[in-house]
């Protein structure tokens, strides 16, 4: 619950109190109910109820709402799914002033001597990891990484200049 009183030079002053509930569902709590109402004096009033949540290992992620505010009522989804060399996005948004759709993909390549390999995203340093026969390991100290089916992979956001431990 939150309570917000702003005011302008004018001495107009608008007060929005909001409320938001999470619900996890099942005990892993990887899918779960989440609501927000938004109240204000000034200007119109808003709410929202979704259902978020992960599939696949949590290489799917996915979320579906429905949106109300005094002027319009509104539905919208997304998908996504984190691979070992991208992810890839899918949304979608229909209202009554018509529909909106999106799809993307993001990744990184890494060229180094050995060989290329693709990732989801590396940071500003990161490691590259050859690990012979040992394709689709994941790696531990990111979760949701894993290695290509050659062994090779990539761990980003690692700390230079010091002693990184990764482990598959």
């Amino acid at each position: 619950v939150s309570y917000t009183k702003t005011s302008n030079m004018s001495f107009a002053s608008e007060n929005q109190i909001s409320l938001s509930i999470t619900v996890p569902l099942g005990q892993e709590g990887r899918h779960s109910i989440q609501a927000n109402t938004m109240h204000s004096n000034r200007s119109s009033d808003s709410s929202r109820i979704g259902l978020t949540g992960s599939l696949v290992e949590s290489k799917l992620s996915y979320g579906v709402y429905a949106n109300n505010n005094d002027s319009d009522n509104s539905y919208s989804g997304n998908l996504n799914y984190y691979g070992t060399a991208a992810r890839l996005s899918a949304t979608t948004a229909q209202m009554s002033s018509g529909s909106q759709y999106s799809l993307g993909a993001s990744g990184t390549v890494v060229a180094y001597p050995r060989g290329v390999v693709l990732s989801q995203y590396v940071g500003d340093s990161f490691a590259i990891i050859e690990a012979e026969n040992a394709g689709g390991a994941e790696i531990l100290n990111r979760p949701g990484t894993y290695l290509n089916r050659f062994g090779k992979g990539v761990v980003p956001y690692v700390s230079p200049y010091e002693i990184n431990s990764i482990r598959l």
